[in-house]
C-alpha cells in the first residue's frame, strides 16, 4: 500500500503505475463472438429476442478490466424489396478477479497460547487453477468464516507479494473440531476448509 495525493493506492494498483512509468504496456486483445437467439451456442431460448452466446471456458481467465461492446442492426423488410434498419449499440464493462484455487498454498503454525486459548498462525499463498499467485492486495477481500469457539484476531498482507497470515485463536471444544473457512466472494464452491 501507498499513497498519491492523499488517496490510498492498493499493490495492484502500485505495480500497474510502477508498471505506466516503465513503459510497460500492458497488451489486450479484442475478440468478436457472435450472438445468438436461435437456441444454440449458450442462447437459452429460441426467438425470445435475447441474444446471447457462450463464452470459452478460458476466456476470463486473466484478471482485469473485460470491455463487451454488442452491434446490432435490425431490418425489416416490406413485400416490394424495401425495407428499413434500425443500428443499436450495447456496451458493459466488467472487473473479473481470478479465482483461487483448492490447491493454493496453505500452512498452519502453532502458536504459544494467551487466557487459556489455544492459537493458530494460518499462512495462505492463493494461486488461480494454473498455479499463478492472485498477488497481492486481496486480503481484504477473503471470506474468513470461522468454525466452533474460533475467533479471528488479525488478517494481513503478510509480504506484499501474495502471501496472507490469519492470526486465530480457539478454546477445544469436545464436539467439534477447530478450523476456518477461506473463500472469495460469491464463490463458495472454491472455499478451502483448514483445521487446526
Amino acid at each position: 500500500m501507498t499513497n498519491l495525493k492523499g488517496d490510498s493506492l492498493t499493490p495492484r494498483e502500485v505495480a500497474a503505475r510502477i508498471l505506466e512509468e516503465q513503459r510497460v504496456v500492458i497488451p489486450t486483445k479484442t475478440t468478436q463472438f457472435t450472438l445468438y437467439d436461435d437456441g444454440t451456442n449458450g442462447d437459452s431460448t429460441a426467438n425470445d429476442r435475447y441474444w446471447e452466446v457462450s463464452l470459452p471456458p478460458d476466456f476470463d481467465a486473466l484478471d482485469g478490466d473485460y470491455h463487451f461492446h454488442a452491434f446490432f442492426r435490425l431490418c425489416k423488410s416490406d413485400g416490394c424489396g424495401g425495407g428499413s434498419c434500425i443500428e443499436r449499440e450495447a456496451q458493459q464493462s466488467i472487473t473479473v478477479r481470478t479465482q483461487m484455487s483448492q490447491n493454493s498454498n496453505v500452512t498452519v503454525e502453532r502458536l504459544e497460547s494467551i487466557g487459556g486459548r489455544l492459537r493458530s498462525r494460518i499462512l495462505i499463498t492463493p494461486v488461480d487453477w494454473k498455479g499463478t499467485l492472485l498477488g497481492p492486495g486481496i486480503v481484504d477481500e477473503l471470506v474468513l468464516t470461522p468454525n466452533s469457539t474460533v475467533q479471528i484476531e488479525q488478517r494481513s498482507d503478510l509480504d506484499g507479494r501474495g502471501t496472507y497470515q490469519i492470526l486465530v485463536n480457539w478454546v477445544r471444544d469436545e464436539n467439534r473440531a477447530p478450523g476456518l473457512t477461506i473463500a472469495q466472494y460469491g464463490r463458495p464452491a472454491n472455499a478451502i476448509r483448514v483445521s487446526f
